[in-house]
């Protein structure tokens, strides 16, 4: 495109500036040779008119019609000649030629428009005028010239166009084999390629151009190379100290990870020395509890027992005296003073729930005994992990009335040779504390669906327990492990179960964690394998 565009503005620029010095000079030229001709035209008729006119002078003054004659015959001998006549003072003809009639009067050849300059002279004698003689001129002859110059002019300019189109193409052509040159010289060295240099074989502005380009090539070559040294001095450079920072790292890295270690052995001793002060703490208070509460606990516990005795002795004699009365009437404002009715009726629904409070408050009091397990002189041994699960379930689901009458469904997907090190009392207590919790999350109306499988992980197995509950909220999730505190109704829960759960857990070197709370809970025991 480049190529086409530089050619076609040099054959075009050069041709149109011919074109116009062409033009002006055909015009001026042929305007100089009409008017020279016409000229020369005027002249010539006007001598050859005052000429003849001398020349017939003397045959007017003297009447000779018949020299007149010859006159006008001879005057028509000329090839350019077309007619010619002689006048008397009144205008009259005295002789005239045979040919083309005469027009009217052209006072200059350049006037004419029917091809015939009519030229008159007067013959006069001493300023009287006796006559006149008129002669019509032909101007084919001036216009075919005109006309041949015309022809030769613009077959020369024609020529000389082709010439000059030629001319501009070979420039044109000259021009855009140096430039495209330097353009692929140029697109070499944008790839890269430096030592690209131009053959200069003149000294023109192109030639100039190429040598100022090969200059630029030698310094962009040189200024390349100097690069790539300070490049890859400076790679050196960066490879020293990318060595000597990846050493420093690892050095940091390795006191910084040593020092993680000793930050995690501290938090899990800090952890394990709170846990077991609070283990320690939650024993002695659960005993003091116990042994305090226990013993107003049995005398109450015995009295209810005693007074219901007592209440249903009175009520019997009562209505035993009602039945055996002579007069039962005198009885009766007594007894609906008293709501005698009422009272009956409703003694042994309040000792009920009295029993249950006290039978509740016994078992908080045996669960909080229970958690006394570290001053346990057991030993960590090998059991059976299939069968500690299955045993574990089948407790769990005991304990709840609502759930054994098989609207529950416990998937346990264990191999069966699988051994985890525990305590199998202690394990079978946490893992049916994590099943009753998981049976407990799921509405009665409901069937509860509980899922166990377990995941080798190095020297720990991770037994996963999943129900098909509504979940734990988010504003519960930090709290589930604290004791006493529970999202059931107050008084269906103690908030100790998985209190107690980790606290089983954490005393055979294992843990709890809840692994999803929504959209339904998802825990996993951790047990150690060796």
């Amino acid at each position: 495109m480049i190529r086409n565009s530089i050619k076609t503005k040099t054959i075009l620029g050069v041709a149109a500036i011919e074109a116009v010095l062409l033009i002006t000079l055909i015009v001026m030229m042929l305007g100089f040779i009409r008017d020279t001709n016409f000229n020369e035209m005027d002249k010539r008729a006007n001598a050859t008119a005052k000429l003849f006119a001398i020349t017939v002078k003397d045959a007017v003054l003297a009447y000779d019609l018949a020299s007149l004659n010859a006159f006008v015959d001879e005057v028509m001998k000329s090839d350019d000649i077309l007619y010619a006549r002689v006048l008397d003072q009144r205008g009259r003809i005295l002789t005239q030629s045979d040919t083309i009639s005469p027009g009217d009067i052209d006072l200059e050849a350049s006037e004419v428009d029917d091809g015939i300059f009519d030229a008159k002279a007067v013959i006069e004698v001493e300023g009287d005028q006796y006559g006149m003689v008129e002669v019509g001129f032909s101007i084919y002859p001036i216009l075919n010239t005109i006309e041949e110059a015309k022809r030769w002019s613009y077959a020369i300019a024609a020529l000389e166009m082709v010439l000059v189109a030629i001319f501009s193409f070979v420039l044109g052509r000259y021009l855009i084999n140096k430039l495209s040159l330097l353009r692929d010289a140029a697109e070499t060295i944008s790839r890269g390629e430096l030592k690209t240099q131009i053959e200069v074989k003149g000294n023109d502005e192109i030639d100039v151009v190429a040598t100022a380009f090969n200059r630029m090539s030698s310094t962009l070559k040189a200024t390349r190379e100097q690069e790539k040294t300070l490049e890859q001095q400076l790679r050196n450079l960066n490879e020293e100290l990318e060595n000597k920072v990846e050493q420093r790292t690892l050095a940091l890295s390795e006191k910084n990870h040593l020092l993680e270690l000793a930050n995690h052995e501290i938090k899990a001793a800090q952890a394990k020395l709170i846990a077991a002060e609070k283990q320690a703490s939650l024993g002695i208070l659960a005993s003091g509890i116990a042994h305090e509460v226990n013993n107003p606990l049995s005398i109450v516990r015995s009295n209810i027992d005693t007074l219901r005795d007592y209440i249903e002795q009175c009520v019997s004699a009562i209505e035993q005296i009602k039945k055996d009365s002579m007069n039962p009437e005198q009885f009766n404002p007594i007894l609906e003073r008293a709501d005698f009715d009422y009272l009956s009726s409703d003694y042994p629904s309040l000792i009920d729930e009295s029993e249950a409070a006290i039978l509740r408050v016994t078992l908080i009091i045996s669960q909080l005994r229970n958690l006394e397990l570290n001053r346990e002189e057991s030993e960590l041994e090998l059991v059976n992990l299939r069968s500690l699960v299955e045993q574990s379930a089948e407790q769990a689901v005991q304990q709840l009335p609502d759930r054994s009458a098989g609207n529950c469904q416990i998937l346990i997907q264990l191999p069966d040779s699988l051994f985890v090190r525990a305590k199998a009392r202690l394990a079978m207590d946490a893992i049916s504390g994590v099943v009753t919790n998981a049976l407990q999350a799921v509405p009665s109306e409901q069937e509860a669906l509980v899922n166990i499988q377990c995941e080798r992980e190095g020297s720990e197995l991770k037994l996963t327990i999943e129900d098909n509950g509504m979940g734990i909220e988010k504003q519960d999730i930090n709290n589930i492990f604290d004791p006493f505190f529970t999202t059931r109704e107050i008084g269906a829960g103690t908030g100790l179960g998985l209190f107690k759960v980790q606290t089983l857990m954490k005393s055979m070197d294992g843990d709890i964690e809840l692994v999803r709370a929504k959209p339904s809970a998802l825990f996993q025991l951790r047990f150690r394998l060796d």
